[in-house]
């Protein structure tokens, strides 16, 4: 069974855009529009990386990031902003999430980003 992400996003191009760049990974990309959804989808599937945006109409990337932490799969959780800073940045990684991206974001930035923790993941090495 091939690794899967979840994209956890308002708008609705943007999990198609990073399936499009994660296309080399072989990766299964699947979405959720809020935080509820999301949540029903991780009880149910085995996600590596939660690839989320910072606000949601009914949640934070905080939230998502509580509720993987307490899932037995541990998903990596990446937070992205078109408004991400050092101090986002910091926040994010203190809090536990495996790194933060800028919006819109660029193939190779996902392809770096994606791979390396799905690479973590493949090794054991994953947090």
């Amino acid at each position: 069974m091939k690794p899967a992400v979840l994209v956890v996003s308002r708008q609705p191009g943007t999990a198609r855009d990073l399936a499009d760049a994660l296309a080399s990974l072989d990766v299964a990309v699947e979405s959720a529009t809020a935080f509820v959804q999301a949540e029903r989808l991780l009880h149910h599937a085995g996600y590596r990386v939660v690839f989320t945006e910072t606000q949601l109409e009914d949640g934070t990337w905080q939230d998502l990031l509580r509720l993987c932490d307490g899932l037995e799969d541990n998903p990596a959780v990446v937070v992205a902003s078109i408004h991400a800073d050092a101090r986002l940045w910091v926040d994010a990684i203190d809090a536990g999430a495996a790194d933060v991206v800028r919006l819109p974001l660029e193939r190779t930035e996902a392809l770096r980003v994606i791979g390396g923790v799905l690479n973590q993941f493949a090794a054991g090495t994953a947090a």
